[in-house]
């Protein structure tokens, strides 16, 4: 029973961003906008995190280290976004 018990709840965790990504995409599709790499960007926003993070807190950042990975996130994923636009 633990066993089970441990993969429904791993389920859950690993699965609500891939919900979230599924969710946005449905509202995308609705108001007629096609867009096919939300995974794509949810992957490169969570590597800048990391990245972002890794190095504020080798250089001593602390408390501020969550939020420069955020930010890291956010900016990397826009211009990411900017990149794609001009693609087409």
């Amino acid at each position: 029973m633990d066993i089970l018990a441990n993969l429904l709840n791993g389920m859950l965790v690993f699965s609500t961003a891939l919900i979230f990504a599924a969710l946005g995409g449905m509202l995308s599709e609705r108001v007629g906008v096609t867009n096919i790499g939300i995974e794509g960007f949810m992957v490169s926003g969570a590597f800048a995190s990391a990245v972002t993070a890794y190095y504020a807190e080798q250089s001593g950042m602390g408390a501020l280290t969550p939020w420069l990975g955020l930010l890291g996130a956010f900016i990397f994923t826009l211009i990411f976004q900017e990149f794609m636009r001009l693609q087409r």
